[in-house]
């Protein structure tokens, strides 16, 4: 293997993975070349519970990480964007991850690019990686919830444009209830995250937005404390 074509790892600063575990990861994508993103199931570093063995078309269901690890290697949607290996040749094929979803959904975004060009993103569910989900846990209900509400918007306009209108209505009315849910449970912070990502997503306002959602969330939560 040259080693321009050697295959690149994604993974989060609070994400580690073994080296037992990674080479599990090369035999999986070596073994066949129609693999081009391989993904570990995911653990909870703390309680070392399942978070992910794959995900499900984020368009089609809000709660879609799949949490029971299937006996062999499979075919998913996308894998985690914690830790995922992927082939070189894929990026030089389809591209590098869109900047404009800045965090959250990009990997869904590539390997929904990689299966239009005949690859396949899998599971394997003998490699074993750990998020530290205590790490980024102050940000989960704020900068977190309003990226995935506002890039499901952005993931519908790239890939389901003879679709866009009924799934934009439709994530749009869900988002607009759950901000409500979310307000009267009593985490306003959380609700105006929500409702950015709602306008912002509608309005088509992507890329890095940290300062400016956290900014709101602040006021929102000072505003209607809970």
């Amino acid at each position: 293997m040259r080693h321009s074509d050697a295959p690149i790892l994604l993974l989060n600063n609070d994400a580690t993975i073994a080296e037992a575990d990674m080479f599990r990861l090369l035999a999986a994508l070596d073994s066949d070349p129609t693999i081009g993103v391989v993904g570990p199931v995911i653990l909870d570093a703390e309680q070392e519970t399942v978070i992910s063995a794959g995900n499900k078309d984020l368009v089609w269901r809000h709660q879609n990480a799949i949490r029971t690890p299937p006996p062999a290697a499979v075919s998913v949607a996308y894998v985690s964007g914690a830790v995922a290996l992927v082939r070189a040749k894929l990026f030089r094929e389809v591209g590098l991850l869109d900047e404009h979803y800045f965090f959250n959904v990009e990997i869904a975004d590539l390997c929904r690019r990689a299966r239009q060009h005949g690859y396949r993103t899998v599971v394997e569910p003998a490699a074993r990686a750990y998020h530290n989900l205590n790490r980024s846990s102050v940000l989960r209900d704020t900068l977190y919830t309003y990226y995935i509400i506002r890039n499901r918007f952005l993931y519908i306009r790239k890939f389901y444009r003879g679709l866009r209108l009924p799934l934009t209505g439709f994530w749009a009315l869900y988002s607009w209830l759950l901000a409500w849910k979310v307000q009267w449970a009593g985490n306003p912070g959380s609700a105006q995250a929500i409702r950015m990502g709602l306008g912002d997503g509608l309005r088509g306002r992507f890329g890095g937005q940290n300062e400016r959602v956290l900014a709101a969330c602040t006021r929102g939560a000072k505003q209607f404390p809970s």
